[in-house]
C-alpha cells in the first residue's frame, strides 16, 4: 500500500471520503451538459427548428423503453445454474420486482432469491440509448464485488429478442470470459433469459437461464420439471 495513503479515523469519514467524490462527479457532468445543451441550443435554432428537434427526439424516451415499461412489476422467476459442465444443474427460484425510473428512461431489476442454497439479490439497470441505436445494462449482486456491463441489440430472427455482449475477469481463473446473453420477451407477463460464457481457448456454453412470469399469472410450461444438464 503506498505510504501516502492514510485511512480514515472514523465509520462516518469513511462514508464521506467514499460518497463525497461521486456526488461531485455527478454533479459536474449535470452542470456541463445543461452549459453545453445552453450553447448548443443557439446554434440549433440557427440550423432549424428541425435539427433541434431532433436533438430533443434522442434524449427522449421512445417506442423501445415504452416497450420495457411494459415489462414493470412484480415477477417470480426461476434460474437455473449450470456450474460445472456435465453435472446436474442448481435450481432455485425467487422474485424480481422492476420499476420504471428516471421519466420512462430506464427500468430498475431488484432480484432477491437464492443461489446453491445461498441469500443472492441483485440489482439491473436497463434501457435503449437513443443515440448509439442500442441497449445497454449494467449489473451488480451479492455474489461478487464487480460490476457487468453489456451492450444489446436487436436479433435478426426473432424481433422479441436482444443479443447482449459483454465480458467480466473469472474470479477462479482470474482470465477475462465473454459473455452472450440472450433476452426473449414471450408476453409482458413472460421473459426468457440465456447466459452463455466462452472462456479463453474453450466452446461457448450456456451457464445461466432464468424464467419470469408476473405475479398472478400462470407458472409456464418452461419453469416446470427439471431441466437437463447441459
Amino acid at each position: 500500500m503506498p505510504s501516502s495513503f492514510q485511512a480514515p479515523s472514523s465509520n462516518a469519514s469513511i462514508s464521506s471520503s467514499y460518497r463525497r467524490p461521486n456526488a461531485s462527479r455527478i454533479l459536474l457532468w449535470s452542470v456541463f451538459l445543461l452549459i453545453v445543451l445552453g450553447l448548443t441550443a443557439p446554434s440549433a435554432q440557427a440550423q432549424g427548428e428541425g435539427d433541434y428537434a431532433d436533438l430533443a427526439a434522442l434524449v427522449t424516451p421512445g417506442e423501445e423503453h415504452r416497450a420495457m415499461a411494459e415489462e414493470a412489476g412484480e415477477f417470480n422467476y426461476q434460474s437455473t445454474l449450470w456450474m460445472i459442465p456435465g453435472q446436474p444443474p442448481a435450481v432455485s427460484e425467487g422474485e424480481s420486482v422492476r420499476q420504471v425510473i428516471l421519466d420512462g428512461r430506464y427500468i430498475r431489476e431488484d432480484l432477491t432469491g437464492d443461489i446453491m442454497g445461498q441469500p443472492f439479490s441483485g440489482i439491473g439497470i436497463s434501457g435503449y440509448d437513443r443515440v448509439s441505436k442500442q441497449y445497454r445494462s449494467i449489473w451488480i449482486d451479492s455474489m461478487g464485488t464487480g460490476m457487468l456491463s453489456f451492450i444489446g441489440t436487436p436479433s435478426e430472427e426473432d424481433e422479441r429478442t436482444v443479443v447482449y455482449q459483454g465480458d467480466f475477469v473469472n474470479p477462479m481463473t482470474q482470465q477475462n470470459e465473454a459473455i452472450r446473453s440472450v433476452y426473449t420477451t414471450v408476453s409482458a407477463d413472460e421473459q426468457h433469459f440465456f447466459y452463455y460464457v466462452t472462456a479463453p481457448g474453450s466452446e461457448e456454453r450456456l451457464q445461466m437461464k432464468i424464467i419470469y412470469w408476473r405475479k398472478g399469472s400462470e407458472r409456464p410450461p418452461a419453469a416446470k420439471g427439471e431441466p437437463a444438464a447441459e
